[in-house]
């Protein structure tokens, strides 16, 4: 079984502008448009079987919303999901967009340091880390855009030295 662990999908209505914004982010023409018509297609081409569907949050005001669209997608494709947080949310908009993914079978948490513009090993984002650990959540970081400084190895060796029961991919 192919099982394609990081897929980004959104909601249809926005779905080329995000795309096309994440090609413009890295330099890169995208092939797909986001949505999720386009995304069952590429797999049934592919031979891809489920995925992990993510996105991310540019605002803490975005996560929820985010997160009931990712959650509505795993449901309805009975695939993986893990929850968008922003590492500026308050300690206890963590705790409710965890309660959340949790009771909707989401398995984990995305960040994007350099997308989101925050230092992996940041002790503001600790809190958010330290709720992830606390509950077993394993915490997908996209890391090492060499254009930035937000997620180069020695941040994500501190991070990992900090929460040595964090599970990072």
């Amino acid at each position: 079984m192919i099982i394609d662990a990081h897929v980004h999908l959104y909601p249809d209505k926005i779905a080329a502008k995000a795309a096309q914004n994440i090609g413009a982010f890295y330099d890169l023409p995208m092939a797909y448009d986001g949505s999720l018509a386009q995304l069952k297609a590429a797999c049934q081409r592919a031979g891809v079987a489920a995925c992990v569907l993510c996105s991310v949050a540019t605002a803490p005001a975005q996560a929820h919303s985010i997160n009931v669209f990712l959650a509505d997608a795993k449901t309805r494709l009975g695939w993986a999901a893990l929850c968008a947080l922003h590492p500026a949310m308050a300690p206890q908009e963590v705790t409710a967009a965890l309660d959340f993914a949790q009771a909707q079978g989401m398995v984990g948490a995305k960040l994007h340091p350099d997308f989101q513009r925050f230092c992996a090993d940041d002790p503001a984002v600790f809190p958010l880390y330290g709720a992830l650990a606390a509950r077993g959540m394993p915490l997908l970081l996209h890391a090492g855009d060499a254009r930035f400084r937000f997620s180069n190895p020695q941040k994500i060796a501190r991070l990992l030295q900090a929460f040595p029961t964090l599970t990072v991919v």
